[in-house]
């Protein structure tokens, strides 16, 4: 529940605060409560920034007495930029607890940010700029908070994206990922990736 100020017409202030209950009929060690207290604000269509960017706490209570818990700030963000027809760009981020798929290591703390950034350089063509890090941090089953497995996980790439037409464009992309982490036997990697991609209906 919350409340919504409009400071403009594409402009809002929403006060929110969430009480979570998360139960797992087969994993039964993920099983937690949750309280977050995160304002946020949010732009609507017709600005040059769309989207909202939201920050607040969280008190993570896991039902499991042998699982540590989580207070602290959070956040999350997704925005989107257009300048006129020129330049266009995306930033998607934040940080928060999340549950892993391995059952020693039940939850982690994920915080990161993405961006990409396309300028249009002349007639249909765009140059493509994007980027993004990420750090994990898991939690241990009988451990302090997130004492678990950390990994690191960074991506850098670009290209030349070409308006086929207003809400069509081609991209062609190559990028490359890496991965380094506390249990680097079997959970480091690296890869790159060259990419062709259609787009439809533009931002």
């Amino acid at each position: 529940g919350g409340a919504r100020l409009r400071l403009t017409p594409f402009t809002s202030i929403v006060a929110l605060a969430e009480v979570q209950r998360d139960r797992f009929e087969s994993s039964p060690e993920k099983d937690a409560d949750s309280l977050r207290i995160a304002p946020y604000v949010e732009f609507d269509n017709g600005a040059a920034v769309v989207g909202r960017a939201r920050a607040g706490y969280r008190a993570f209570r896991p039902v499991h007495s042998s699982v540590a818990g989580y207070d602290g700030p959070v956040a999350s963000v997704t925005l989107g930029l257009r300048v006129l027809d020129r330049l266009r760009g995306r930033l998607d981020g934040g940080r928060d607890v999340r549950f892993s798929y391995d059952p020693f290591q039940p939850f982690y703390l994920e915080t990161g940010l993405l961006f990409e950034i396309r300028y249009r350089v002349a007639g249909p063509f765009e140059l493509i700029g994007m980027g993004e890090r990420w750090q994990l941090r898991h939690q241990r089953i009988g451990g302090a908070s997130f004492d678990g497995r950390r990994e690191n996980t960074s991506l850098i790439g670009g290209g030349i994206g070409i308006r086929v037409r207003e809400q069509v464009e081609l991209g062609f992309t190559v990028d490359r990922r890496e991965r380094s982490s506390s249990d680097p036997l079997i959970r480091n990697y690296e890869r790159q990736r060259v990419l062709v991609s259609v787009s439809y209906g533009l931002s």
